[in-house]
């Protein structure tokens, strides 16, 4: 009798294997199927083997150099296998404008990984939504960014910037070096709680704060480098009910619960009619929280300019290529701000599908317009309080990237000094 539970158990088993391997080897014959050219993939890893042993020669993630030495070889639509998910990267205007634009109904969905779909903060405002319940969304929080309610929250934003510039004069009374990252990341992330959620953090003046913590903990656990189970989710999807489970128990799941909860407490007092009086975006979700509708869209095989994209694929625009593509923009590593200019010849400049930093397309980023005003408001009040200058002797800039986010890879340093 246990020689014959076992011998089941083995031929399941070897029938599960053989038939992901089969499964495996034919997923990755598809890039040559439809035309398109990329590195060869590894059997497992597929190209994610490339990028972690890039990654692990240079000490940091310099995939958004890498990309960019594909598009090179490769050419302006080139695809990778992350595991053995294909992902089409388009990297010309013609492409971008059909596919995102043009076609965007075939294309709404945000690509995640697999195992995050099921997550207390799945189809949220910190990851994606699916299917057509990104409009309801959207719909949603679009009229907290019109211009009365950005002018209601410029008071916020202004309160929490001053708070910012007072630890600065204190940094600059004591002759430290000021790390813009650090200092940054803590107005961002105060101004967020607040003006999204209606936190009030502390998160500027104290770094164990629960929810700069706790963000900061939650995007560090994305990064593949840092959470084995995700990237094993990757790498074998076909055990993804078994990796959603243990997902639970990891250190991603625990610095996301702090967060969903602190969410749902600020909720349930807000329905209660207690909490603040100022424009933020909990408010309106509340007021639309009845007005709810479901849908789903089908995939399906698609040809646009001649080019095929199978059901289910991945198709991505990496922004960091697109703007520094020489036939997009003149010397794109220099640093030249008045290329921007309404003024400059350049009609590049003024091009929306060469310079995309908040995405492109009906799902671009629908906080563009408040990040603007928090960048450009923060930058101004800096500028006119503080000089500033550059450190003889630090690092280069070196860019970081977790998958998520792109951060510099070390410290940044500048002088801070008073304006009289």
């Amino acid at each position: 009798m246990a020689f014959f539970i076992l011998s089941s158990i083995f031929i399941a088993v070897l029938t599960f294997l053989l038939h992901a391997i089969y499964n495996r080897r034919q997923k990755l014959k598809l890039r040559a199927k439809i035309g398109l050219d990329g590195p060869e993939p590894h059997w497992f890893l597929g190209n994610l083997k490339d990028i972690i042993d890039r990654t692990t020669l240079m000490g940091y993630n310099n995939a958004h150099d890498w990309h960019l030495e594909m598009r090179k070889k490769y050419g302006d639509r080139y695809a990778i296998f992350f595991g053995q998910k294909l992902d089409i990267f388009l990297c010309n205007e013609e492409d971008i404008k059909e596919v995102f634009i043009k076609n965007f109904s075939n294309f709404s969905d945000r690509g995640v990984i697999e195992i995050f779909r099921e997550t207390k903060l799945n189809a949220s405002l910190l990851q994606n939504t699916y299917a057509t319940g990104w409009k309801h969304t959207r719909s949603a929080i679009a009229p907290i960014f019109a211009t009365g309610k950005m002018k209601a929250m410029h008071e916020t934003i202004n309160s929490k910037i001053e708070t910012f510039l007072e630890i600065l004069k204190e940094k600059s009374e004591s002759a430290e070096k000021w790390d813009i990252y650090d200092d940054f990341q803590g107005l961002t992330l105060d101004v967020i709680g607040k003006c999204a959620f209606a936190i009030d953090s502390n998160c500027q003046r104290d770094r164990n704060d629960v929810f700069y913590v706790e963000a900061r903990k939650f995007f560090h656990n994305i990064d593949l480098r840092h959470s084995p189970l995700v990237s094993t989710s990757v790498m074998i999807p076909e055990l993804m009910w078994l990796w959603k489970f243990l997902y639970k128990f990891t250190g991603l799941a625990s610095a996301e619960l702090p967060l969903v909860d602190g969410l749902d407490d600020v909720y349930e007092r807000r329905r209660g009619g207690e909490g603040s009086d100022s424009v933020d975006l909990l408010k309106l979700l509340l007021d639309r929280e009845d007005d709810k509708t479901k849908g789903m869209t089908k995939q399906e095989d698609i040809t646009i300019n001649g080019q095929f994209y199978p059901e289910g694929c991945a198709v991505t625009v990496q922004a960091n290529t697109v703007h520094r593509n020489e036939a997009n923009w003149e010397n794109p590593d220099e640093f030249n701000p008045d290329r921007f200019l309404d003024t400059n010849e350049d009609k590049s400049s003024t091009n929306q599908l060469k310079w995309i930093p908040f995405g492109v397309g009906p799902r671009y980023c629908v906080g563009m317009r408040f990040a603007e005003m928090e960048f450009k408001t923060t930058i101004a009040k800096l500028i006119e309080k503080f000089e500033l200058s550059i450190i003889k002797g630090e690092p280069d800039l070196i860019p970081d990237c977790n998958g998520v986010i792109m951060r510099p890879k070390d410290p940044v340093r500048l002088n801070l000094k008073l304006r009289k």
